[in-house]
């Protein structure tokens, strides 16, 4: 395999990993509660910000870490909107489970903590990959393919 080849590789799992498991659990809630057309409208908007992320990084690679940021933010952004606005429907379709006791119940103090943790985790991710940006910026580290050899 040449590094050509393995730079596009690692762009495709880099987003692959990035959006689709960051998401993954937002679709399978949605699946759960039957809410159909939440499920759709994110499933079209993740596979867009997958299509143009891969299409920018592959022309320019110096915009991985960039744009793995950006869709970073995207997700937590996204995550917490929809969790937020389709909370009060999807408590109404759990509720009605017999899994719900078991799950230990949903209150509002379970979303607060839904919401610190996806903005600190969010928040992390960005200022790791900004030090990378930032190592990468300084010529320490390089992206893409090498094509000194």
């Amino acid at each position: 395999m040449n590094t050509e080849q393995g730079f596009k590789l690692a762009v495709y799992g880099t987003f692959t990993g990035v959006i689709f498991g960051g998401i993954s659990w937002l679709l399978i809630l949605a699946g759960l509660a039957k809410d159909w057309m939440t499920m759709g409208a994110i499933a079209i908007l993740v596979l867009l910000l997958y299509m143009v992320c891969i299409r920018i990084c592959l022309r320019h690679p110096q915009y991985l870490f960039r744009l793995t940021i950006m869709a970073i933010i995207w997700i937590g952004l996204t995550s917490m909107v929809v969790m937020n606005l389709r909370w009060p429907f999807w408590v109404k379709v759990f509720t009605q489970e017999a899994t719900y006791s078991v799950m230990g119940g949903y209150t509002i103090e379970a979303m607060r903590q839904y919401n610190l943790m996806m903005a600190g985790v969010t928040v992390l991710l960005v200022i790791i990959l900004g030090f990378w940006e930032f190592l990468r910026y300084k010529g320490r580290i390089t992206i893409g393919p090498d094509t000194h050899s």
